[in-house]
């Protein structure tokens, strides 16, 4: 839901960012975990979703494309053509 309504309004206004960053999904979704591994496990299918979920909308030409951005060794976040 988070990142269709996000993708929503970048389509209608061109000031807002098309960067949307992990750490905000999953606050949004509430990604919790006992441990660092348990949790780095749960971000990783978060991202797969995502990632997922964005091919389908190009296949069906909601968005353009996609580039998922780096910093250091993290994935950080995901950049969205519309």
């Amino acid at each position: 839901g988070y990142l269709y309504r996000r993708i929503l309004s970048m389509k209608g206004s061109n000031n807002l960012s098309k960067t949307i960053v992990y750490e905000t999904v999953y606050n949004q979704i509430d990604v919790k975990a006992a441990s660092d591994g348990a949790l780095r496990k749960k971000k990783s299918k978060v991202r797969d979703q995502i990632k997922t979920i964005l091919d389908y909308w190009k296949q069906e030409e909601f968005i353009l494309g996609y580039v998922e951005n780096k910093r250091g060794q993290t994935i950080y976040s995901v950049t969205i053509r519309t």
